[in-house]
């Protein structure tokens, strides 16, 4: 069930604070979920008026290079220590994901701590996120942080401008990212040319991603000059800082390269398919007119000029957003099918200012 009322709303956040603890301000962290104005919202599951299992859910748009997909976040999953291992866990998941597929979500996406537990309900690692981490070794190769200062409300607008010039990213508004910039413990910066904002880059979200610059936009030069600021600031004890970036940003990536910062690839989250119509539009979207789709809840099927493949909810996913764009599936598909498809894999990205 949808947590709908005040009081198990209240019930529902109260029973996530008891599992994650007393000290963490969720209605800061994600103001998404919290605050009314917005599309996130509760789910829970009810044993004698008593809420034993809670998480959050956020119905988003993916940006795929000026194309838009909708998936559903899942975050803060907590049941409470008496409860566990009575499977409500896993009931509350297909409830989230039956609220999710409602909203129009084709996937549905989350961090988890305990993979194994997700892995058998059906998700699977997607997408890659490409790390880097840069001592206070590295500050000295990077350009002057000359015109980097901490970032102010009135510079939130610049920023939203900037980070919708990313290809691939979550869809939000001027109104979504000023709220979410007033979150805790975000240490952002920007780079200011001639009264003009032309870069910034966020680190530190609440408890999480301390250390680790998680958002930023602006030309790649500009960029650096902020973590050459972040290096620059460590506070004591610090001597390292992390960058999280798409593998779609070349330019940083290449100058990264060029300044001998070693680079971790990674995936992107876990996910499962929800609406598999929704992934055969998507194989017709990057294949050509001679692709045929024939769907149901488990399967689908591709049909070329060479002959069919069967593909189930995760085989589906693999040809879509494989771990760190691997193309194995992708090419057997194409085989099977005699369809090429341009465009995939695909190249999702959250930044950290919008997970859950």
């Amino acid at each position: 069930m949808t947590i709908t009322t005040i009081q198990r709303t209240r019930l529902a956040y109260d029973l996530i604070t008891q599992v994650f603890g007393p000290e963490r301000n969720f209605a800061s962290e994600y103001p998404l979920i919290f605050d009314p104005s917005f599309q996130g919202s509760l789910i829970g599951l009810e044993e004698a008026d008593e809420v034993v299992s809670a998480c959050a859910i956020l119905p988003r748009d993916l940006v795929l290079n000026g194309w838009l997909m909708r998936i559903g976040m899942i975050g803060t999953v907590a049941t409470a220590d008496e409860h566990r291992g009575k499977g409500y866990a896993g009931q509350l998941l297909r409830e989230a994901e039956k609220n999710l597929f409602c909203e129009g979500a084709v996937l549905s996406i989350l961090w988890a701590d305990d993979a194994a537990f997700y892995e058998k309900k059906g998700y699977i690692p997607i997408g890659c996120e490409v790390d880097y981490a840069l001592s206070v070794t590295d500050s000295g190769k990077l350009p002057t942080s000359e015109g980097v200062r901490w970032m102010e409300t009135r510079d939130h607008a610049a920023m939203h401008a900037l980070y919708v010039r990313h290809s691939h990213r979550v869809d939000r508004t001027l109104a979504e990212t000023s709220t979410l910039l007033h979150g805790p413990e975000i240490a952002g910066l920007v780079h200011e040319e001639n009264g003009e904002v032309v870069s910034y880059a966020l680190m530190g979200r609440g408890q999480d991603l301390q250390g680790v610059v998680h958002e930023w936009a602006g030309s790649s030069k500009n960029v650096l000059a902020c973590l050459r600021a972040y290096l620059d600031n460590l506070s004591e004890g610090s001597d390292s800082i992390f960058l999280m970036c798409p593998v779609t940003a070349v330019d940083l990536r290449k100058d990264l390269l060029e300044l001998e910062i070693p680079a971790i690839e990674g995936v992107l989250a876990m996910a499962r398919v929800l609406d598999m119509q929704g992934m055969a539009k998507i194989y017709q979207r990057f294949g050509d007119p001679r692709l045929r789709t024939a769907t149901d809840e488990e399967a689908l099927r591709l049909t070329g000029p060479k002959g069919s493949i069967v593909l189930d909810r995760r085989q589906a996913l693999l040809g879509t957003c494989p771990p760190q764009g691997k193309r194995s599936l992708l090419e057997v598909i194409e085989k099977e099918t005699g369809i090429r498809f341009d465009g995939m894999p695909l190249s999702p990205f959250i930044w950290g200012l919008d997970s859950i």
